[in-house]
């Protein structure tokens, strides 16, 4: 053996003593964990942090909420329809008649407008204005037309008028005069007159006679002023306590003296102005206890 090799074997020697150990050192020691790993563990053990989102999500379709106790839906209100009735407040009362003839006993009216249920009654002339009714028709509130009115023919005149009543008593009776006044308008009764001809072929023979009634009672004779026709029959009733009479002006008729309960009649056979008076409680020329027949053909 060379002499270099002798002296570097104990070198060696000591070398590989060291580097065993160091090796045991080394083996024996617990590895040192680093930080980062353990910055790393941190982070895994702490709860995840929602980030916030870059854009906010749309919202989603909901139900419309119902309402509650103290939120009542409103509902839409109706469009009122162009074709409605119009209403009892709405109406004018009126009345539209032409001159016509009289047809199987009866008239035509062209139209009736009337607010309520109420009556189309026809009235014969009496003095140039509306006198005895002959005949009626019931109306239905709102326009009436072409409304046929049947009427007592033998008691028509060549001026009829047509008059609107109402119908306050038993609904659908008439009962003028007790009830179902004429209807007024501001104070205006609402009435028109109308001419009719064929009277004559209206009725067979000459018009029936008619009786008309006059009370007398509490001095007076009820009714004051009366229209008849010729050939027609008035009877006086005596209703009072006094005596009275019934005596004409002119010396025509007289009933000389009537008590209580007693009726006198008389039949006038002419045209004219009768005023007649008590002879005991007036005088001739409507002095006192007085009345007036007017007597038409």
């Amino acid at each position: 053996m060379s002499p270099w090799k002798r002296a570097l074997s104990p070198c060696l020697m000591i070398g590989f003593l060291l580097v065993a150990a160091a090796g045991c050192t080394a083996s024996s020691a617990p590895p040192v964990e680093e930080p980062v790993e353990e910055v790393e563990e941190l982070e895994a053990t702490e709860p995840a942090t929602a980030e916030p989102a870059d854009t906010v999500a749309a919202p989603t379709d909901t139900a419309e909420p119902e309402p509650t106790a103290t939120e009542t839906a409103i509902p839409p209100t109706a469009e009122p329809s162009p074709t409605a009735e119009p209403t009892a407040e709405a109406v004018t009362p009126s009345l539209m008649v032409t001159d016509q003839a009289i047809s199987n006993g009866t008239v035509t009216i062209d139209e009736a407008v009337s607010k309520d249920a109420s009556w189309l009654v026809i009235h014969r002339d009496q003095d140039g204005s509306a006198g005895t009714a002959i005949g009626y028709a019931p109306l239905q509130h709102g326009v009436n037309e072409a409304i046929t009115v049947e009427i007592d023919a033998d008691q028509a005149t060549a001026t009829l008028y047509a008059m609107l009543h109402i119908d306050d008593g038993v609904i659908g009776d008439y009962e003028f005069p007790y009830y179902d006044p004429p209807l007024e308008v501001d104070g205006e009764v609402i009435m028109q007159a109308f001419a009719v001809s064929g009277l004559a072929a209206a009725t067979e023979g000459p018009p029936a006679a008619a009786t008309s009634n006059v009370s007398i009672q509490d001095f007076q004779f009820t009714p004051f002023r009366l229209t008849v026709r010729v050939g027609d029959t008035v009877v006086w009733t005596q209703g009072g306590s006094a005596t009275h009479t019934v005596s004409a002006d002119d010396g025509s008729f007289d009933s000389g003296n009537l008590s209580n309960g007693e009726e006198f009649s008389f039949t006038f056979a002419e045209a004219g102005t009768f005023a007649y008076y008590c002879r005991i409680h007036g005088a001739p020329g409507q002095d006192g206890m007085s009345a007036v027949i007017t007597v038409t053909d």
